[in-house]
């Protein structure tokens, strides 16, 4: 394998328990030249767990603190801006990639350059048997795959370029905004590749989590009460948005040219 090229991006907020397994899974990786963990003013001790391991691998890991508690989208928002790799995967501190599971899509990207962005398996790691038992569980599962942040890596300036995951309100309230970010990708016509029948990653149950509730929901009908018609409608609306951001660009690159500057002429109309 040539030189590796993709950075992961590791939000944590009080995840003293599992996030030194989820960054050791990241160092295992051939394909990975960064790791960034963004500490979210935890109050148990996984600052001072980041803190350790950014001193026994300084040349690979990197912590940031967020100044005020912002979020998963805000976090891994901000280490986007501060990686050089062209790609960017997101890994969440309670899981953890399987063995070489970054080597096939580094392959893929350099093999594929039209590849946007790749999704990796997700194995469920402890979630209860109602939900793994259930006979649509696997189509549910799909969706979860298909839609999550936590096993997604992505070209760094499309990332960028559609402004990020959301950190709207409405997101802090009730989570979802991978889900909005997912689906402005897929409504663009840019190439996602799927890699399921690789390595990926394991993925933990989390009770009160979005992705329970999306198997709630999917399995069970069970809406959660709290979320409103208008709460769905402002959803929407913030995909929407990430698809204009992705659309401005492309117009903007897009143009038949190969660069030009174009002198404007403001005229003022009277009434």
């Amino acid at each position: 394998m040539s030189t590796p090229h993709i950075a992961v991006i590791i939000p944590c907020y009080n995840a003293a328990e599992t996030l030194a397994e989820a960054v050791y899974s990241a160092l295992m990786q051939v394909a990975v030249s960064s790791i960034w963990i963004i500490d979210d003013q935890s109050t148990d001790h996984s600052r001072s767990i980041a803190e350790q391991l950014t001193c026994q691998y300084p040349e690979k890991i990197r912590l940031l603190c967020m100044p005020t508690r912002s979020g998963a989208s805000l976090a891994r928002n901000w280490a986007a801006l501060h990686v050089n790799e062209p790609h960017i995967a997101f890994l969440d501190a309670d899981d953890v990639y399987e063995r070489y599971a970054l080597d096939a899509p580094a392959h893929a990207f350099r093999a594929m350059p039209e590849l946007a962005a790749i999704r990796l398996a997700l194995h469920p790691l402890d979630w209860p048997e109602h939900y793994t038992a259930h006979e649509q569980f696997a189509q549910a599962w799909w969706r979860i795959e298909m839609l999550g942040a936590g096993n997604l890596i992505i070209k760094r300036n499309i990332y960028l370029a559609a402004g990020g995951f959301p950190h709207d309100d409405l997101f802090k309230r009730f989570g979802g905004e991978d889900v909005s970010f997912n689906l402005a990708l897929y409504n663009h016509s840019l190439t996602i590749g799927t890699l399921f029948d690789q390595p990926g990653v394991h993925y933990r149950h989390k009770k009160g989590s979005h992705g329970e509730r999306m198997l709630n929901a999917l399995l069970y009908a069970q809406q959660p009460e709290h979320i409103t018609a208008a709460d769905l409608q402002a959803a929407d609306a913030v995909t929407e948005r990430i698809k204009q951001n992705l659309r401005d660009i492309h117009q903007a690159l897009d143009n038949g040219n190969d660069g030009k500057v174009v002198p404007l002429v403001v005229v003022e109309k009277t009434p």
